[in-house]
């Protein structure tokens, strides 16, 4: 059994013991929202066949006793083998994102190397994922993977960045430099002042490249805002977490950032590019509940957090359209030859603007063919004519 989405307010010392008071009779493993997290109870421990005196990685926590405590930090890859888990089947994950008319996405996995270029492949190749794919990661993407042509790409090189743990500086840029030199953006991951600032100033040392891009750039101040644009580097926030997480982020965020949270008008007013993404699983992956927070900035218990930074209807299905390869780019135009990705709703763009719920979704089509079609699509007279969405969006997942 997987959970995502903990967060500590829920629990403050989630462990082993505590899930084994819940569910000691079936494997369990429960992933922290930020995803540098996971917490396995006794069971899940005993499918990791953990040898006595075994020496463990550092992420493996222990309790003042020396027993596993179950919680893990940063271990994705080591959990993943150890479990050797097979890859599961998109089927699901593809429909659920067809019936939001999303017709492309981006996984932003900064680990991704050949073996999961491999079974993202497979996966189109049985057409599980019926949406088209750019597939960032690492070096060993960039090196070892070729494109398939008009379905699954690779995109840039992915960088992960944590205040507590930053690179060495000069090893960043020529990192940076190198990914320039085989015509590759870079992608660089930044929840923090501090990584943000890191990330613009190797960007500066190195020189930027058309398709650089800032994941999350979750708090920016006014020179980051500078810097941004003069670089020319787009910014791929989630205004979702303003809805989801922002009645806690409101208690542990400090006073001084809250301005300057997932900003949305600001980085337009700054002439930054700018998109959206789910950062599922992490968030929902519906891009229209993202619509109306860009808009709405409300949390859930109905706080406006920095009411001038909400976007207009209109600019809010801009952060998810366009070409993922160019994220920030706007909606396509329609012209007649185009091979068709695009979403169909049910209402006129005017209603569609009030109104952003993906209800309306009628048809996805994806590459010329429709992957979705709702079960009033065949419904009688009385129905007017809709409003044609072209729908790639961006979607992050572990």
């Amino acid at each position: 059994m997987r959970g995502i989405g903990f967060h500590d307010s829920v629990c403050a010392q989630l462990d082993r013991h505590w899930l084994d008071a819940v569910c000691a009779d079936r494997p369990v493993r429960i992933q922290h929202r930020s995803g540098m997290l996971w917490v396995l109870n006794s069971c899940a421990l005993a499918q990791l066949r953990i040898a006595p005196g075994e020496r463990l990685p550092a992420g493996a926590e222990r309790a003042a006793n020396g027993e596993l405590s179950g919680r893990f930090f940063d271990l994705d890859a080591w959990l993943g083998a150890r479990l050797r888990t097979a890859w599961p089947s998109l089927s699901d994950v593809s429909a659920e994102l067809a019936r939001h008319g999303i017709t492309g996405v981006t996984d932003a996995g900064a680990r991704n190397g050949q073996a999961a270029w491999e079974a993202l492949c497979a996966a189109c190749e049985r057409g599980e994922l019926v949406q088209r794919v750019l597939v960032m990661g690492s070096e060993e993407l960039a090196v070892s993977s070729r494109s398939w042509p008009g379905r699954i790409e690779v995109g840039p090189l992915k960088i992960y960045l944590r205040d507590s743990d930053l690179p060495d500086f000069a090893a960043l840029v020529l990192r940076v430099q190198a990914a320039h030199a085989q015509g590759r953006a870079v992608a660089i991951h930044c929840v923090t002042r501090v990584e943000l600032a890191f990330a613009l100033a190797a960007l500066a040392e190195a020189g930027a490249l058309a398709g650089d891009r800032m994941e999350h750039a979750a708090i920016a101040d006014e020179h980051a805002l500078q810097a941004l644009a003069e670089l020319g580097v787009t910014v791929v926030t989630q205004p979702q977490f303003i809805a989801e997480r922002g009645d806690q982020y409101l208690c542990d965020v400090e006073a001084v950032d809250i301005p300057l949270l997932y900003r949305g008008a600001g980085f337009l007013r700054g002439g930054i590019a700018l998109a959206a993404g789910s950062d599922a699983p992490y968030g929902s992956t519906d891009p229209w509940a993202a619509m109306r927070a860009a808009v709405e900035r409300r949390t859930r218990e109905g706080v406006r957090m920095n009411a001038d930074e909400c976007l207009g209807p209109a600019q809010a299905i801009r952060l998810f359209g366009g070409d993922p390869r160019r994220p920030g780019s706007g909606l396509r135009e329609l012209a007649v030859g185009q091979l068709a990705d695009l979403c169909l709703v049910d209402v006129r763009w005017e209603d569609l603007c009030a109104d952003l719920d993906s209800r309306h979704v009628d048809l996805t089509v994806c590459a010329g063919r429709i992957v979705y079609a709702a079960a009033r699509h065949a419904a009688g007279p009385g129905r007017s004519p809709g409003a044609c969405v072209p729908a790639r969006r961006r979607c992050d997942h572990a």
